[in-house]
């Protein structure tokens, strides 16, 4: 837990005197396997609020954890790319303002507050480290922090605007990273760059570089993200 500890200690945090995360619904999981087409978002938010609303009301998926207490709260796509467009050239060249879309719907069904952990095991102690991923592209505070040193995590990460910004600049990050250390890189087409930068997202840089960037080799949830990123063109 000494990564969840870090984490709360430089997040500022204050927990309720119960000391237990608040019981919250999330978005169900089969919501983010719908496309945009499957979906009329409408031209403002209610119209997809009420629409997820009843998605959400109508599931059986039970209650999940949320270390933060949020409720789920979306915005449509019509916001997600206006905000896009206003950051175009932060967008890498291997992706669309449409792609990237794809990415935020896969990762967050539109939900600012959505919350998941990734809980990771070290080899050595053994102990295992919760890592918080809040908002729409799902950011680590690692990640947040990498580019925003003032707004806390937990308020920052909730923000459209300054979330998606953050997840275009470590695309950026990635991309320059396997141009720098893939030396088939250059040479390689358009499909392959694409699940490079989607496993470096999704995966980690470093684990991709461990499997000498072979994308064949990530694991089953990464070909999932996979599937679904060609599955809805």
């Amino acid at each position: 837990m000494k990564g969840l500890t870090r984490y709360l200690l430089t997040a500022g945090l204050m927990l309720s005197t119960v000391g237990k995360p608040t019981i919250n619904s999330s978005a169900p999981s089969y919501f983010s396997e719908l496309t945009p087409k499957q979906i009329s978002y409408g031209n403002d938010i209610e119209s997809f609020n009420e629409q997820t609303t009843y998605l959400m009301e109508n599931s059986k998926k039970e209650e999940k954890k949320n270390l933060f207490g949020l409720p789920a709260k979306y915005i449509g796509k019509t916001q997600i790319m206006e905000i896009l467009k206003k950051y175009h050239k932060y967008l890498p060249p291997e992706f669309s303002a449409n792609d990237i879309a794809k990415i935020i719907m896969k990762e967050s069904s539109f939900n600012v507050n959505a919350y998941r952990e990734d809980k990771r095991k070290d080899k050595k102690t053994k102990e295992v480290d919760i890592i918080p991923q809040l908002g729409l592209m799902q950011l680590t505070d690692e990640t947040y922090y990498g580019f925003e040193k003032e707004i806390p995590f937990e308020e920052g990460a909730r923000d459209p605007e300054k979330n998606i910004l953050i997840g275009l600049k470590n695309f950026g990050v990635i991309r320059n990273y396997l141009k720098k250390n893939n030396p088939n890189w250059e040479n390689s087409d358009l499909e392959y760059k694409q699940k490079a930068l989607i496993a470096g997202h999704n995966w980690g840089i470093g684990s991709l570089k461990k499997v000498d960037f072979d994308t064949d080799k990530v694991p089953t949830i990464t070909k999932k993200f996979f599937d679904y990123f060609y599955d809805n063109n």
